[in-house]
């Protein structure tokens, strides 16, 4: 068990030896072959595909005090940090499944996304290798794809194009 499952192809057991004649790397493409002992795991250990390399991988539980999304299905090892009276923190995921089923940490800064009456964030999602949520504004959707909002008194410049979450503070970007 385990999320090679996801990413590996032929696979088979044969004296503790787990072998994959198929495994995704990172970019998508498969390798020829991987293998290993079943035995090198931990009792509540499960098995992943890290780039093309089946290896083992702890079980992850999520916090108690994580709000809820469809992320919690993609992602495993969830908690919030740096959590404070005036800021919602950051959602740190250990494990989310991503593009191309390859696994990566998330990490999403609550206070971007747009909250409910009762102070919770909108709904939280998995795009292709990052965690997303609803947007101030959705007039800062572009090209059809999510993106956090970026603030409106920002200076014009090509790097709006590349970077999330922009705003002014003492005259800094």
């Amino acid at each position: 068990q385990g999320t090679y499952l996801d990413s590996c192809l032929g696979c088979s057991i044969s004296d503790s030896i787990l072998k994959c004649t198929h495994c995704r790397t990172g970019r998508g493409a498969r390798t020829s072959e991987a293998s290993m002992n079943i035995h090198d795991c931990g009792i509540d250990d499960t098995i992943g595909n890290m780039n093309g390399r089946l290896n083992c991988e702890p079980k992850l539980v999520h916090a108690d005090d994580i709000p809820p999304g469809e992320y919690l299905k993609k992602c495993e090892g969830c908690h919030l940090v740096l959590k404070g009276e005036d800021d919602a923190g950051i959602l740190v995921c250990k494990r989310c499944k991503g593009r191309y089923d390859q696994y990566f940490e998330g990490y999403l800064k609550l206070d971007l996304c747009l909250r409910t009456n009762n102070g919770e964030p909108k709904r939280i999602y998995v795009t292709r290798s990052e965690l997303h949520c609803d947007l101030k504004n959705p007039k800062d959707l572009e090209s059809g794809e999510d993106t956090i909002s970026i603030s409106q008194d920002i200076p014009e410049g090509s790097y709006k194009s590349s970077c999330k979450g922009c705003s002014v503070s003492k005259e800094r970007i």
